[in-house]
């Protein structure tokens, strides 16, 4: 059960469903169980707090729930060539660090170091890469395992349109103005 998985040390996250209440995804539920409208408010309310207080208990134990990243079902965007530098500036603050992010990776050869390096460079201590929920091993990708360390410092903007961040293990730099591949140079040094 997720109660019995909180304090497994192989378990960092949950899913669950309905968390804006039941019925906002089943909106025929209450008339299929012959509850009144009154009774029907009162399941939304207790479901919307009692998943509120799954979240509230997975964050006290250093784990996280899908649904708390705010982006609903899918993975948020990754920075795309053409909207390199914008994106990274938008997520390269002190400020970024205060929400959870989750980003897309894109695993096509030509952009998945980019994107992974953005990652690393803007990641806020509750941070995701990947897909949406609906992933399935098919999507299952080496990266996952690489152990970059922990941050020393935030995002970096070195140069124009050039981040940089220091992991424990390297530094890793991604330059938003490279021609060559969509947004290249990075170093994993």
């Amino acid at each position: 059960s997720l109660l019995t998985s909180i304090d497994d040390p192989y378990v960092d996250g949950t899913f669950t469903d309905d968390v804006d209440g039941l019925p906002t995804e089943h909106p025929n539920a209450p008339k299929n169980l012959e509850m009144t409208p009154e009774e029907g408010e009162v399941l939304r309310y207790n479901t919307q707090k009692t998943s509120q207080r799954l979240i509230d208990t997975l964050v006290a134990r250093g784990k996280y729930n899908w649904q708390a990243f705010g982006n609903q079902d899918g993975a948020g965007s990754s920075p795309r060539a053409s909207t390199c530098t914008q994106w990274m500036r938008a997520r390269c603050t002190p400020e970024f660090q205060r929400d959870p992010l989750m980003m897309t990776l894109d695993a096509s050869p030509q952009n998945i170091d980019q994107v992974l390096a953005a990652f690393l460079i803007v990641r806020p201590p509750v941070g995701y890469l990947g897909y949406g929920w609906e992933s399935d091993d098919r999507n299952w990708n080496s990266i996952f395992l690489r152990d970059f360390g922990i941050p020393m410092g935030l995002c970096q903007e070195v140069s124009t349109g050039v981040f940089s961040r220091k992991w424990s293990t390297q530094t890793v730099t991604l330059n938003c103005n490279s021609v060559r591949q969509p947004f290249s140079l990075i170093c994993f040094c």
